[in-house]
Order: C-alpha cells, then sequence, then structure tokens
C-alpha cells in the first residue's frame, strides 16, 4: 500500500481503489491504520506519503524517545 500511494501521490481513494482493485472502505481503512503509524498524511483531496513513510520505503526511521533523543532504526530486507 505504501509503494502505491508514493506512485500516486496526490490519488484520491477511488483512484488507489481502482488501481488495486479493493473495495474503497476497506482501503480507506488500511490508508488510515498507516496514517495512525504516521505513514501517510491526507491532503485536502488525496493521500501522499510522509516523511516517515518515505524514510520507512527506504528503510530507516528516526524514532523520538521519550526524553527527546532520537534514534534512527534501519530495516533490511
Amino acid at each position: 500500500m505504501l509503494t502505491l500511494i508514493a506512485a500516486c501521490d496526490g490519488a484520491t481513494a477511488t483512484e488507489l481503489s481502482a488501481a488495486i482493485g479493493m473495495e474503497k472502505l476497506k482501503l480507506k481503512r488500511r490508508i488510515r491504520k498507516l496514517k495512525e503509524l504516521g505513514l501517510t498524511e491526507s491532503l485536502a483531496v488525496g493521500y501522499r506519503l510522509s516523511e516517515r513513510g518515505r524514510a520507512f520505503l527506504k528503510g530507516a526511521v528516526t524514532h523520538k524517545k521519550a526524553d527527546g533523543a532520537e534514534d534512527t532504526i534501519r530495516f533490511s530486507s
């Protein structure tokens, strides 16, 4: 889902659901979960990846600790 949103920056739920053949309401629920994780952003019309979402796709996410310090978490495939 993240790669689809990255490839279709600003696309609406209708456009995204048509692109992958998923019911629009199901797609919106999934995007909402990604938004709760800070990976996507809602635009006035459409969706895009957040900075965190782009970092996640690249394999690294910065995480802010309770004390204000930041850790970079790297993922490998």
